[in-house]
């Protein structure tokens, strides 16, 4: 049940939004759920981050896991990202995922916002970062087979992100070259 807010809160989530309305409707989730809902964040980025870290573990890993591919992604490229790992999804987990993804056609997921999207990515540990953009990398290299020069973009970013500086250089010359 949504508690009314106190009208100093009110006034603070008003003046804070400074006539944003998502970050005004975002500040209202937060206030409803806070400990102390005069606390409020000072940026929407700062609700995006807060709203990531209070998702179950699970959840919040494979969110920021998927971060590293990008605002909207295969989802084979997921797939097979989280290959690695034994990810079993309970209907809670995909409903929280729902929550921040969504379907982009019939093959894609696209994070619903930016904001969230940048969010889970700067939550991930530099290393962690590094090693998500590697084994992204070279899934969408095998899965482009024969062709990696058609996906050459994405992979230069994923293998410069890796510090793969061979695969980087590489992709990054026919990606280039492609341009012109």
């Amino acid at each position: 049940a949504k508690v009314p807010l106190r009208p100093d809160i009110a006034a603070a989530v008003i003046g804070r939004a400074e006539g944003n309305p998502l970050f005004l409707t975002e500040l209202l989730a937060y206030t409803q759920t806070a400990a102390d809902p005069s606390l409020l964040p000072t940026t929407l980025a700062g609700v995006a981050s807060i709203q990531v870290d209070r998702l179950p573990p699970l959840t919040r890993q494979l969110l920021r896991h998927a971060s590293v591919l990008g605002r909207s992604f295969r989802i084979v490229v997921l797939d097979r990202l989280l290959a690695p790992e034994p990810f079993g999804l309970s209907d809670e987990t995909r409903a929280d995922l729902s929550a921040f993804l969504e379907q982009d056609g019939t093959d894609r997921l696209r994070f619903r916002s930016a904001v969230t999207h940048d969010a889970a990515y700067q939550g991930l540990p530099f290393a962690k970062r590094r090693e998500l953009h590697a084994r992204a990398g070279v899934v969408i290299e095998n899965l482009a087979g024969d062709h990696p020069e058609a996906v050459a973009e994405f992979l230069a970013d994923h293998f410069a992100a890796a510090r793969v500086d061979d695969k980087a250089w590489r992709y990054t010359r026919i990606a280039a070259d492609r341009a012109f």
